[in-house]
């Protein structure tokens, strides 16, 4: 029996997590030690420059330097060493140190493990630095800070802080820190899965270490762009860059880079092109270099690698012997997402193996723990898992409950894919509509100083002029008609500028109006797709799903479990139908196919043929429906868009009123206008909901007291209806004691003549 392509998923979610975990760790300490591993080379000259150095300043950057080396070696002697500079600066006037010191501090508590720590102290020296204007100590402390928040997954403060350092690298011309923002900018974008733009940040840094030659650096940010290439899914890219890292890793000889190389590499081998031998081969090559206090967190690894790998070769009992040797292990540093990744893996691998309990036991188990870091991956794997688990053991219901679940998850995961890539579009469009204003900037500026030019050369040639006056009046005048045609010529440059303003101007209001119609537009697109994707596809799937139970099960099911059955197909049928009336309604109004033909009618009978439209749905949960509008109230509408209007209304009062309840209908009417209102004694909306419920953007819908599904796509019709006939529609309500929506629409007046049509 071969491993599923879900179990496939469930390992490559937790592969990532393994592999991403490590990885980003490991690079987060090489954003700090990007200089240190200079400074390891420089210990000696550095030690001689503190010992004997007679400028007492530069013996403190000696020391700090020195410290900066020992938090890699010996963080207790490193905190010694801080406290003692600390000490030290103090007696040295120089903000420059000062500044470094609070960037050290941050740096410890970094190494220590305590962001909260490191954050505060790079705060003070981000703070500090630039009220004295150090501009580079103020820069690298910005580029920390985002490092650090980026691990942390404080993403968005992480994204302002590093576009800010990088804004001021390009202003110092700083190349090696542009190159190291551009790194780290990269990490970033990897972290939100947005791998097109990580891949342009770690292009700029490659080439800017390429061109210096910097191997060290080289080494990681291939390592980097193996995982972005795989992260886009261009196999050969992710491969070409892995060897490359490894080739020049196997040069400096770095053990902690060299096992994350081999690691990427069998990932590739196991997962891409199902090589398990060559995947075999380059984990064993990364178990054989473990060392250090890390050597438990990598063992997790290499087992749970391992096992997935032997699943996929069919090797069952393996790769269960794998996981179980990884659940023993204490790691120091566990979290939800991994364990609960490794619990569903060894559920999948227990159900495989026909033992099924055990297998029920590790699921649920798991998809607890997904549940707590809202691991939407896990999360599917664990439902998918429980469905084929119940499909084998039998439970019809149990795995229906399950499937259903499945889809929701996967239709957010696949929602919030969509939204990442528009997102990451939106960086990409704002990114190249900001090089387009600097360019224009640029260009503006060259005109400035062809302007500030020309006139330096009018002011001259009037000085030389007044000069040679008196002698040379035929000069002088030939001067002047030069000076005129400079003139002309500066008056057409002026309004070439001017007219080349206006066309720019021009275009910005005609970008600005498109940018919000496409934003109206994409939000009727979102809520139509979405309609479509979930709320009309899921009561299709439980209506697949029963009507395949009773043609596989009909023999043996009984006459009121068929009967419940067909009440279930029917409720949900007649529920289905009102939601795709709704939808073509509502696309048909989206195309201005809805026309309002206003007439005199009355209300009362308006509101009894909605009543009568769905008299099957109120008595079905017992309700009682009272009209209360008299027989004589009259409107100036149209009849249509008013029955639809009730129709929709007391159709959401009876949705979310419980058995039992009573819905009545009022109206009050003037001179101007008649407001009618439909009151119920449901379960009400809840406070903060109330603002958004008629906006196209709101993504509130709820499901009524008979589960009865909503999507909030009844009211925007009314509201839009309303509209169409010059009326308002409000609503108040309280959560638990009901809802009261009201609808004005325009009165009629006893001597309007023009009124002639009566319905």
């Amino acid at each position: 029996m071969m491993m599923t392509s879900k179990l496939k998923l469930c390992f490559l979610s937790m592969l990532r997590t393994f592999k991403g975990k490590f990885f980003y760790f490991f690079l987060a300490i090489f954003l700090l030690s990007i200089s240190a591993r200079g400074q390891h080379n420089d210990h000696d000259s550095l030690l001689q420059a503190y010992r004997n150095n007679p400028d007492e300043t530069k013996r403190l950057q000696a020391y700090h330097s020195l410290t900066y080396q020992m938090m890699w070696k010996d963080l207790d002697s490193a905190w010694k060493m801080l406290d003692s500079a600390g000490r030290w600066t103090k007696n040295i006037d120089d903000p420059d140190r000062t500044a470094r010191q609070q960037s050290l501090q941050g740096a410890y508590f970094w190494f220590a493990g305590k962001p909260d720590s490191a954050l505060k102290y790079y705060h003070e020296a981000r703070i500090y630095s630039k009220a004295h204007q150090i501009d580079h100590q103020y820069m690298s402390t910005l580029s920390n800070i985002g490092a650090l928040l980026t691990q942390i997954n404080m993403i968005d403060s992480a994204a302002k802080m590093l576009e800010e350092a990088l804004t001021i690298s390009q202003k110092l011309n700083d190349r090696a820190m542009e190159a190291k923002i551009h790194f780290n900018l990269g990490n970033l974008y990897n972290k939100k899965e947005y791998n097109h733009l990580a891949l342009e940040h770690q292009k700029m840094a490659e080439q800017y270490q390429e061109s210096i030659a910097d191997s060290v650096k080289l080494t990681y940010t291939y390592i980097a762009l193996c995982n972005t290439y795989e992260g886009i899914g261009n196999v050969e890219k992710s491969r070409e860059y892995g060897l490359k890292a490894l080739s020049y890793d196997l040069a400096l000889d770095d053990i902690d880079m060299l096992m994350d190389i081999y690691n990427n590499l069998a990932v590739l081998y196991w997962l891409k092109k199902m090589d398990l031998d060559s995947a075999r081969y380059y984990f064993n090559l990364s178990y054989d270099n473990f060392s250090g206090n890390d050597t438990i967190n990598r063992y997790f690894t290499y087992l749970m690698n391992l096992g997935g790998v032997a699943m996929d070769a069919n090797d069952l009992d393996q790769g269960l012997n794998f996981f179980k040797q990884a659940a023993q292990l204490h790691l120091p540093y566990p979290d939800a997402y991994t364990w609960g990744a490794m619990t569903i893996n060894t559920g999948l691998a227990y159900m495989h193996l026909n033992e099924f309990d055990s297998a029920r036991d590790y699921l649920n188990r798991g998809l607890n723990m997904a549940r707590q870091v809202q691991a939407n991956e896990n999360i599917l794997n664990a439902y998918s898992g429980l469905f084929k688990l119940d499909t084998l053991t039998g439970d019809y219901y149990s795995a229906m409950h399950n499937l259903i679940k499945w889809r929701d998850v996967s239709d957010s995961i696949d929602n919030e894919d969509v939204h990442n890539k528009i997102a990451e579009l939106d960086i990409m469009y704002e990114t190249k509509k900001k090089d387009a204003e600097n360019e224009f900037l640029r260009t503006q500026n060259e005109l400035k100083q062809n302007v500030i030019q020309n006139q330096r050369i009018i002011f001259y040639v009037i000085i030389a002029s007044l000069l040679v006056l008196g002698l040379f009046t035929v000069l002088i005048i030939r001067s002047r008609r030069i000076l005129k045609r400079t003139y002309l010529l500066l008056q057409i440059k002026n309004k070439e500028v001017t007219t080349k303003n206006q066309l720019i101007e021009e275009k910005n209001r005609s970008l600005v109006e498109q940018k919000n119609e496409l934003s109206r537009l994409n939000q009727t697109k979102d809520k139509f797709f979405s309609i479509i994707a979930h709320d009309l596809r899921s009561p299709f799937n439980a209506l697949l799903g029963f009507l395949e139970m009773l043609e596989t099960d009909f023999d043996t099911l009984t006459d009121t479990e068929k009967l419940n059955i067909i009440r279930t197909l029917s409720g949900s049928s007649r529920n289905t139908y009102n939601l795709l009336v709704n939808l073509l309604e509502w696309s048909r109004s989206q195309r201005g196919m809805i026309k309002s033909f206003p007439a005199i009618i009355n209300l009362h009978k308006a509101a009894d043929e909605a009543i009568h439209f769905l008299q099957g749905r109120f008595r079905d949960k017992h309700q009682d429906i009272a009209n209360q509008i008299n027989t004589d109230v009259q409107v100036y509408a149209d009849i249509n868009l008013s029955r639809s209007i009730f129709i929709n209304l007391i159709n959401n009062a009876i949705k979310f009123t419980p058995h039992h309840g009573n819905i009545i209908i009022r109206a009050a009417a003037n001179e101007r206008y008649v407001e009618f209102s439909i009151r119920d004694t449901g379960i009400g909306i809840p406070e903060g909901k109330i603002s958004d419920l008629f906006g196209l953007s709101s993504d509130f819908t709820r499901s009524g007291t008979d589960r009865e599904p909503g999507t909030g796509l009844g009211l925007i019709m009314c509201k839009e209806f309303v509209s169409l006939m010059n009326g308002q529609i409000r609503v108040e309500s309280t959560e638990g004691a009901g809802t009261t929506f009201y609808v004005r629409l325009p009165g009629v007046k006893a001597d309007n003549e023009k009124l002639s049509r009566r319905i």
